[in-house]
C-alpha cells in the first residue's frame, strides 16, 4: 500500500446578498427577526435567495467576497479511488 502525501489549494468563498421586504402592518424588528429565524421565514427568504441570484460566469446581483486561503496537505492511500494517487 502506498501512501502519498497531496497538496492542494482550499478556497472559501462568501456570496453576500442583501434581501430587502417592505413593513406590513407596523411590525416591528422583533416580528421580523422571529419570522425570519422560524422555519418558514428561513424557507422563504432561502427561496428568495435562489430564484433572483442569476448567476451566470459573474454573480451580477450578489457581492462575492474570497477569504481564508490555505495550502491543506491530505494523505492519500493506493487503495483509495482517489486518481491523485
Amino acid at each position: 500500500m502506498v501512501i502519498t502525501l497531496v497538496r492542494e489549494w482550499e478556497i472559501a468563498v462568501t456570496i453576500t446578498r442583501i434581501l430587502r421586504y417592505p413593513i406590513e402592518d407596523n411590525e416591528g424588528e422583533e416580528d421580523i427577526g422571529k419570522w425570519a429565524n422560524s422555519l418558514e421565514g428561513k424557507r422563504f427568504i432561502q427561496r428568495d435567495f435562489i430564484t433572483y441570484l442569476n448567476c451566470y460566469s459573474f454573480p451580477r446581483n450578489a457581492d462575492m467576497i474570497v477569504e481564508d486561503i490555505e495550502l491543506k496537505e491530505t494523505e492519500v492511500k493506493s487503495t483509495d479511488t482517489d486518481s491523485r494517487v
